[in-house]
Parts: structure tokens; C-alpha cells; sequence
């Protein structure tokens, strides 16, 4: 196996190194996730910017279409609405407005430049001229501002950037190149926002579908093409991207595969590369000259569980405690052969809300969970737990494991897999009976966005159907506070209510990997949890 940025050895040791989403930092310092008190430099455009997982020892070269697989079909090909297996396939259609380096300093992408007050309640963006739709329409600053209008829609899907659209109490657009956002409090997370909103056409939107949409135009490096649901997406070169001489590929095709059948068509040449193959044929592939390993280095990204706390006995939080404690963890790390962490809290010890005590909260215990259930007067209790058919294949084998360890105590727990809009509709809408399981990103950010944005964590409405003032209380003042030491007890009094709370709780930290061909090169690790292609190349 090629060597990428880090050696196998120390790649698993660094993926391992916190629960939930360590802030890695494989070929760079860790970053700093906590806001600064002084803002950053106008334009920041000195920084470095993301450069290539894989250094390839050929020159880039133009031309060729790259083969892949997605694990799950998309709900919906609505830039806004996050799904999984879309932050490498449909948002490759997008360009947001800026792109945090692996320091977590914003980068210029549509805006090439911006002031940002001292006391973070106001940023000014200077958008890149002569950039189009692949419509062929100018992005002007008109299209920022429907894009942060759009998300707070109802009919829109997009709650999980509602809440950060609506920091913004003005949205000015002077001139076709500027945008002015102006908030009421301090929002040292907003940069947060700008890594993740896709700025789509909005005249390619058909507002009444909200989003059940049939285009996809953006401004990106690939063009949109077709979307054979169940099956495949398509995507062209994008000849007229603001890039010059990018993307390297003339295209894309994101197949809909199991991971079995993918890993067979990957060694039958007809894939050029598979994101997390099985932890066992990753093993043996890693082994085989003829594949690499790109290991994400800081994806941000976990596994959770959320429990329905709006009806009985969910509502009580005793049930909940109990069946965090009945959640062997520690299986877990078998079951990845090492390449996961488990921990009761989703951070990493670079976040201002790692604590390592806390984090051991929860140590599998079915006595105490027994016990709690006993406290609570609740027997025979009956869950489902839903999960997306075919996207995390570990933690459907772990929710076997804890499906027998729950019947041991007299829980009956039913893993229920299905398709992602069935998810989706279920979970948004607190329609399941009992559980849901999924991953979850963010937490590699400032941790006041999970909070924000994330649907199992953010005030109500939520995925759980949890409501409770104390919590938007916690949450608006994790998006407001910008003094490090204030961040810092605040984080901690967080950290104490979702344990006590168990609303959702953290499971593992969830690795991303691609297996690749020896052929293909210059994936760039993002932190919106996926990759960009921009610099992507087959070899001849």
C-alpha cells in the first residue's frame, strides 16, 4: 500500500485518539476549534488551504470519468437538504462561500474576501466576479442572500441551517458583489455556516416542491446530469468553472452499491474507488499494491442514538440513563478492528468541551440499567431502532449486539433498516417508536454548531421530540459567548445536562476512508465531513 499523509500505524492511533470526532491533525498541527476573540484578518487569503490526501508521484491529467459508490441513494437532490452520500456526489454541483483550511481558518471560495467586526456581529463578504451557474447566469450577491432566506422555509427541509440563517437579523446587498450580515448578538460560529451552504440557482428552484426538486445547478467544479434513483448519479466537467483548468476529470459516476458489491466491482476494475469498505476487506486491500487508503484526517464525524422523549416512558429520563448504560461500547472497537473510539461525548481533546472524566461517563452497567428501569416503574418496555439500510454496516451488526444485551434486561429492541427519505420523514417528523440510530458531523467545528444545527441535538424541534428551556438556553449561549474562559465553563455545564438529559447520545466516533485504485489521485479532505474532487485525476 502507498504511503498518504500518515503511516497505517499512526493513522489508526490518530482516528482512536477521542471519542466521537477527535480533531485530528495528521499533516498539521491541531486546529484551534474555539472562536478567537479578535477577528481574523480581512481576507485571510495567506493561509494555506487543503491540499490532496494522496500525494501522487505522477502530474495531474486531464480527462476520464471516475467511478465510485454510494452506499445509500440520496432522499433528494436539493443542495440544502443534507443526506447521506451527498457531500460526495451532489454537493459536487455546489461552491459555498468560503472553506476552512485543516487550522480552521476560513478560506476564500465564492467570496474572495471579507471584514468581520471585532465583536463577531458582522461580517462583510466581497464575492468573486465573473463566477456563473452552470445555467450560465452571474452568482451575485442577490444569490447569497436568497440562499439564507430559502433555508429558514419550512417547506424548505433545511432546518439544520435554519437556525444559523436566522442569526442574521439583516441581510444587505449594496452592490452585486457585496453582502452585509448583521446579527443582534455575538456569532463567533458563523464560518460554520459558510463551510456547509451550498449556494444553488435559485432560479432553477421550484420553491412549491420544497424539496422534492428535479434540477441541480450550482456553480461547482461538475455539472449535474442524471439521477437514476436506486441506481446512479451522473456528473459532467463544469468547463466554465472559476478555477482555470479545473476539475481534472471530464466526470463523475456516484453508483448505488452495497459495500460487498462494491468492494467485488472495485477488485473487477469496475470502480476507480469505495468510501469505508468493510473493516476486513480494508484490511486486506491496504495489504494489496494495487489499492491506497485516503483516511480523512479530521472528519467531525460520530455515531449517536436518539430516543423519542416526547411520550412515555421516553419522557422519563431514568429510561434513557438506563439504556445509555445497557450500550456496550467497547464491542465496538473489535468490530472496527481498533479504528474507532468509543465515549459517552462526541468530543475530541482539541475541543474547548473535551473533558476525559465525563467522557467515561456511562460504562456499560446492565445491573445499573436494570436498576434504573426498576426506579422508573417501567417493564416490558418495547423500541424500535431505526437506521439507513446500507450506510453504516458496523453499526448494523452493533445493534444486534445491543439488541441481545437490552433482551437480557427486559427491553425489546428491534433494529428497523430502511431507505433514507423513509428516515428521514420518520426521524424529522417523530414518527418512530422508540430510537433512531445515524451519524452525525459538526463536532470538528466550533461545538456550538452541533448544538445549532445538528437534528438530534438542536433545540425543539427536534429529532427526539425534546423540549426544554434550560437546553435553548445552554444552546444560545454556546453560539453567543466568544471569552475563552467563559466558553469553557459553559461547555462544561453543557456537557452535565446532556448526560443527565440522554435526549441523544454519542456512540462512537465514525471514520471515513476511501479504498482507491493505484490509478486514481488528489482527493482534498474538507471539513464538511466529505472530500473535494476539484484536483481529482486518473492516470492514463
Amino acid at each position: 500500500m502507498s504511503e498518504l499523509c500518515l503511516s497505517r500505524r499512526a493513522a489508526l492511533r490518530l482516528i482512536g485518539s477521542a471519542a466521537g470526532i477527535a480533531l485530528l491533525a495528521a499533516c498539521a498541527p491541531a486546529p484551534q476549534a474555539a472562536a478567537p476573540t479578535a477577528a481574523p484578518t480581512t481576507p485571510a487569503v495567506s493561509a494555506s488551504t487543503p491540499t490532496p490526501v494522496a500525494a501522487a508521484a505522477s502530474q495531474p491529467r486531464r480527462g476520464g470519468v471516475a467511478r465510485y459508490s454510494i452506499q445509500a441513494d440520496l432522499s433528494s437532490i436539493d443542495g440544502h437538504v443534507r443526506t447521506p452520500g451527498a457531500v460526495d456526489s451532489l454537493w459536487l454541483v455546489f461552491d459555498r462561500l468560503t472553506s476552512y483550511d485543516d487550522k480552521l481558518v476560513p478560506q476564500p471560495m465564492l467570496a474572495e474576501s471579507w471584514d468581520l467586526s471585532p465583536d463577531y456581529k458582522q461580517v462583510t463578504f466581497k464575492l468573486r466576479k465573473n463566477v456563473t451557474f452552470h445555467s450560465g447566469r452571474e452568482f451575485t450577491s442577490d444569490d447569497v442572500k436568497w440562499n439564507l432566506l430559502r433555508v429558514r422555509r419550512p417547506d424548505a427541509a433545511s432546518g439544520q441551517y435554519a437556525a444559523q440563517s436566522n442569526w442574521f437579523s439583516s441581510i444587505d446587498t449594496p452592490d452585486k458583489y457585496t453582502v452585509v450580515l448583521k446579527s443582534d448578538n455575538s456569532r463567533p460560529a458563523l464560518f460554520d455556516l459558510f463551510e456547509n451552504l451550498n449556494m444553488l440557482d435559485q432560479e432553477s428552484i421550484d420553491i412549491e416542491a420544497g424539496p422534492k426538486q428535479t434540477k441541480a445547478i450550482g456553480t461547482g467544479p461538475f455539472v449535474f446530469k442524471e439521477w437514476v434513483q436506486g441506481d446512479h448519479l451522473t456528473f459532467d466537467r463544469n468547463p466554465n468553472y472559476w478555477q482555470n483548468g479545473k476539475p481534472y476529470l471530464d466526470g463523475l459516476q456516484a453508483n448505488v452499491r452495497d459495500i460487498q458489491s462494491a468492494t467485488l466491482q472495485l477488485e473487477a476494475g469496475a470502480l476507480d474507488l469505495i468510501r469505508n469498505p468493510l473493516v476486513d476487506d480494508t484490511a486486506r486491500l491496504e495489504q494489496d499494491p494495487k489499492f491506497a487508503k485516503v483516511l480523512h484526517p479530521n472528519p467531525g464525524t460520530f455515531f449517536e442514538y436518539g430516543l423519542d422523549c416526547s411520550k412515555p416512558p421516553l419522557d422519563n429520563k431514568l429510561v434513557r440513563q438506563a439504556l445509555n448504560y445497557a450500550l456496550n461500547r467497547e464491542r465496538l472497537v473489535s468490530l472496527y478492528r481498533g479504528n474507532v473510539t468509543v465515549g459517552a461525548l462526541p468530543w475530541g481533546p482539541s475541543s474547548p468541551a473535551f473533558d476525559e472524566t465525563k467522557n467515561k461517563s456511562y460504562a456499560f452497567d446492565l445491573d445499573k440499567a436494570k436498576s434504573l428501569l426498576q426506579q422508573a416503574g417501567v417493564s416490558g418496555l418495547q423500541l424500535d431502532n431505526i437506521i439507513i439500510k446500507g450506510s453504516y454496516p458496523v453499526q448494523e451488526t452493533f445493534l444486534q449486539v445491543y439488541q441481545a444485551d437490552l433482551a437480557s434486561i427486559g427491553v425489546t429492541m428491534t433494529p428497523k433498516l430502511v431507505d433514507a427519505a423513509t428516515w428521514l420523514d420518520q426521524a424529522n417528523n417523530v414518527k418512530y417508536t422508540g430510537m433512531w440510530a445515524s451519524g452525525d458531523n459538526y463536532a470538528n467545528l466550533n461545538p456550538g454548531s452541533l448544538f445549532a444545527v445538528s437534528p438530534g441535538w438542536r433545540v425543539f424541534p427536534n429529532n427526539d421530540g425534546f423540549n426544554d428551556p434550560r437546553w435553548a438556553e445552554l444552546v444560545a449561549s454556546a453560539n453567543s459567548e466568544v471569552d475563552p474562559a467563559r466558553q469553557k465553563q459553559l461547555f462544561s455545564d453543557i456537557n452535565d445536562y446532556v448526560l443527565d438529559q440522554c435526549f441523544t447520545y454519542a456512540v462512537s466516533n465514525n471514520p471515513v476512508w476511501w479504498i482507491t485504485t493505484s490509478k486514481f489521485h488528489g482527493l482534498t479532505p474538507t471539513l464538511h465531513q466529505g472530500f473535494l474532487w476539484t484536483d481529482a485525476y486518473l492516470d492514463g
